[in-house]
């Protein structure tokens, strides 16, 4: 039944790819003939003269492999790819599109020997040391054989050098799992070699999927040894092994390299602190070595940013993740206890501090790198990618520390504080939308202010101080984002007109919502009510008469909503829910008051007509 099944899926996979490179190849003869062509032409061009063999024509076949690798330039130690680079996906098809017919071979090489083995060892033939040695001998001959292939045809050496290594990583695995042939650390130790080869040949050769297939297979190795690792030994292994990818990544630039090392560290991680949650000895040792990888993948990544200043996808995924990966450490490591004990008191309030103190050292170090970034070339993305972690570690750290409406300023304080910072370092007016992201939070928790139940009965209280410190915090952020179109281009006046405005909306409906609680507060809800929308036409009247004095467009228009607000106000819910005497007084003075302001208003203007039709005498 086993055979069946592998034999189905060989036959699918032959059929697949036929279909697949049937076009492609009818390309590569299109190619083939037009180089000769070209070759022919330049030749009957050219002067009659001896090739010496060391310039002679190379094959069609070579040229195309050589072709088919994206131009680098080499800075240092680091290899920049071009902007014209291929992205992961077509790199990927691009590959099994080339030599395909190679790649299969080595497929059912694969297949072939596993069921080669299994029919020996059915029959007899081989004993249990013999298997494992043959096996051995085996993925070793095909290694070899594809490092000396892999000098003329790349492909082909590089799939036989795969080959070879799975062979050499399958036999060990058995060797353990069967057998129990070898130490857990022999077999650990061979398999990483077996792994560091491939590595080391897509370094001289140049070929990014050995260098894939090394990481991979370096990093399933703990996974087939049969043993159980103490968090020490696994994390020792895992250090060796990003060290290795990181490297790699150092020489040729392939940063896809650090991005697979931490997610293989992260899976590894989860396993521990799901088998070692109660042993608060293990979990500081893991601790330990998280601060270990973050160092490293924070390092090369800021020191990439010296070379390669343009910023993919997979930079700014490696470091959120690096981000995310040492705040899962902190969050459960850091405690004093194991996190399914119960905490109270001063012990509870020691994790917290503890927890918040290593939050806010990260927070430094990640905002600094984000700082480097930018004076490094870096683009902006990258600047945002490590400013989001520093405010998640930053807001972590604050929410572990406080509570209720003090939250709520400190978390404010913080928001307006990157705004203002985040604006100055990278000195563009693009960045307020994105810096002003994290301000959500403190607005959304100050909503728990609007409505707590302190406001029924008195107006001193932590909430009352919310709403005016929030208010005052968004005018000022309003009013300095304004003053800044002085000393700005033109073409970022639009922009920061429209902060300024959106800045003081906002502050302006805390100040609406904090006349109407104080005025109910203080005072019945009829009453609260009679007085809140008198200041709140007053207040319009005074936009109103502003508006026509300065001209400005958004005061009138202020001053229009907050008439239209009150009269809606007043008709469709007062009108039915205030006693009839409140009700009369309430209508007749916010009525006179619009009077008052529209007689104020035409004889102003009829005043100033006049003026302006009296004839100068001198």
């Amino acid at each position: 039944m086993l055979d069946m099944f592998f034999g189905f899926i060989a036959l699918v996979l032959v059929i697949v790819l036929f279909m697949r490179t049937s076009k492609t190849n009818a390309r590569l003869d299109h190619i083939e003939r037009y180089l000769e062509q070209l070759t022919r032409g330049e030749a009957q061009q050219s002067a009659p003269q001896a090739t010496p063999a060391s310039q002679a024509p190379v094959a069609s076949h070579t040229l195309l492999e050589q072709q088919a690798a994206p131009p680098v330039e080499r800075t240092g130690g680091w290899r920049q790819t071009t902007p014209s680079e291929p992205n992961v996906l077509e790199r990927f098809f691009g590959w099994c599109k080339e030599d395909w017919l190679m790649k299969l071979g080595g497929f059912l090489v694969i297949l072939g020997a596993g069921w080669f083995v299994s029919y020996a060892v059915a029959q007899g033939w081989i004993g249990e040391m013999g298997r494992i040695t043959l096996a051995l001998t085996t993925g070793a001959a095909v290694l070899g054989l594809g490092w000396f292939r892999i000098r003329s045809f790349v492909t082909q050496g590089s799939v036989l050098q795969f080959v070879g290594a799975v062979i050499i990583v399958l036999a060990m695995f058995a060797a353990r799992e069967l057998y129990d042939f070898f130490t857990p650390l022999s077999a650990l130790v061979v398999m990483f070699l077996t792994a560091a080869t491939l590595g080391a040949s897509s370094i001289v050769f140049k070929q990014r999927p050995l260098s894939y297939a090394n990481v991979l297979l370096a990093g399933i190795a703990p996974l087939m040894i049969d043993s159980t690792l103490s968090i020490t030994e696994l994390f020792l292994y895992l250090l060796v092994f990003t060290i290795g990818a990181l490297w790699v990544t150092a020489i040729t630039g392939w940063r896809m390299l650090p991005l697979i090392a931490l997610i293989v560290v992260g899976l590894y991680s989860i396993g521990e602190i799901e088998s070692t949650w109660w042993a608060s000895a293990e979990l500081d040792i893991g601790l330990v070595f998280a601060y270990i990888f973050t160092a490293l993948f924070f390092g090369i990544s800021i020191m990439g940013m010296r070379v390669v200043h343009k910023t993919n996808i997979v930079d700014l995924l490696t470091a959120l993740g690096t981000g995310l990966f040492l705040l899962v450490w902190i969050l459960i490591a850091a405690a004093p206890a194991s996190p399914y004990a119960t905490l109270q008191g001063t012990e509870a309030q020691t994790g917290n501090d503890w927890r918040s103190l290593l939050l806010m050292v990260w927070t430094v170090v990640f905002a600094w790198g984000a700082f480097l970034a930018v004076r490094w070339g870096a683009t902006l993305n990258y600047f945002y990618s490590y400013v989001a972690v520093g405010v998640v570690y930053l807001g972590t750290a604050t929410m572990l520390e406080l509570e209720g409406g003090v939250l709520t300023i400190a978390l404010a304080l913080e928001a307006a504080a990157l705004l203002a910072i985040g604006y100055r370092v990278t000195g563009r007016t693009s960045s307020i939308v994105l810096l002003a992201i994290p301000s959500v939070v403190p607005l959304l928790l100050s909503l728990g202010s609007v409505m707590a139940d302190e406001w029924h009965d008195s107006i001193i209280h932590v909430h009352a101080l919310v709403l005016v410190i929030m208010s005052t915090i968004v005018a000022s952020v309003a009013y300095a984002f304004g003053s800044e179109k002085a000393k700005r281009p033109k073409e970022d006046h639009e922009t920061l007109e429209n902060v300024e405005h959106t800045g003081y909306i906002i502050s302006g409906l805390y100040d609406l919502t904090l006349i109407w609680l104080v005025t109910h507060a203080l005072f019945m809800y009829e009453v609260g009510t009679f007085v809140a929308l008198t200041v709140y036409t007053l207040i319009a009247a005074g936009f109103y008469f502003a508006g026509k004095v300065t001209g400005e467009w958004w005061q009138r228009m202020v001053a229009g909503v907050l008439f239209g607000g009150v009269i809606a106000r007043l008709v469709f819910v007062e009108a039915w829910l205030m006693p009839q005497g409140m009700r009369i007084v309430t209508f007749f003075i916010i009525g006179g008051l619009a009077i008052a302001v529209a007689w104020i208003e035409r004889s102003t203007i009829q005043i100033r007509k006049q003026d302006d039709d009296t004839p100068n005498t001198q």
